[in-house]
């Protein structure tokens, strides 16, 4: 089968089309033909082991339908459409666990369902119990809250009754987010954001933080925590893994 691989030289990131074998289930595990892939920063971001090293099957998204089962699946199906975190999804086959597969509703096409588990498991995992259990009328912060996983926080915030304050470097884009329930948008790409979500909250500060930039925002966003407040960590777009605190 074709598949296209994620090739790390120099310090940038390749494409590179190959041919290798079609994948085989595992125990617990479904095979399924890829009809659309996501594309993801991530996946992109050069330098790090955490990133698979210099090269990989890139694709960690997909919808497809199902050729294939391995043991002890029991609720999907051969020929059933489903779409969800896979390994591989730049290919014309791949595989992934049962358990990050999902039936694709019949008002999604495989285009728009191969655009929602990373960004939307995402932040539903970083959202709700056990982790960081926003609850009605709580204060959600988030940096870099124009990238996926950031629009999809605010969507879910809105749904649980929180509000959402988010950061970015563009006021344009902020303006957008506005139009899908961002209460209050502060434009900035350093780490002088406390205040203002410490003013936007009555002195409160954010019950929640989802940090989407990195190592660089870590400190400013445990200074616009209210008491009690949690803080989860998803990326590190800006490329720093450590914080200095003071």
């Amino acid at each position: 089968m074709k598949s296209c691989w994620i090739v790390t030289k120099n310090d940038k990131n390749l494409f590179q089309w190959r041919d290798v074998p079609v994948p085989e289930p595992g125990p617990g595990e479904i095979a399924m033909r890829v009809h659309a892939a996501g594309l993801n920063r991530g996946e992109l971001l050069v330098g790090g082991a955490i990133h698979g090293g210099p090269e990989k099957l890139g694709g960690i998204e997909a919808a497809g339908e199902i050729i294939a089962v391995g043991d002890g699946v029991t609720d999907l199906k051969i020929g059933a459409k489903v779409f969800g975190r896979v390994s591989g999804g730049f290919a014309e086959y791949c595989c992934a666990p049962e358990h990050q597969i999902m039936p694709l509703p019949q008002h999604l096409s495989f285009v728009q369902a191969a655009a929602i588990p990373i960004s939307y498991l995402t932040a539903y995992e970083m959202l709700y119990p056990p982790y960081g259990s926003l609850k009605k009328g709580e204060w959600l912060l988030v940096t870099g809250a124009s990238a996926g996983v950031g629009v999809a926080c605010i969507q879910l915030a809105k749904i649980l009754g929180a509000k959402a304050i988010g950061t970015s470097g563009s006021a344009q884009k902020l303006q957008k987010l506005k139009a899908i329930g961002l209460d209050i948008g502060i434009t900035t790409r350093s780490p002088d954001f406390a205040g203002k979500v410490k003013e936007a909250t009555d002195g409160r500060g954010a019950d929640l933080a989802v940090n989407l930039v990195g190592g660089t925002v870590f400190a400013e966003c445990l200074r616009s925590l209210a008491r009690k407040g949690r803080m989860a960590v998803v990326g590190y777009v800006d490329g720093s893994l450590k914080a200095e605190i003071d």
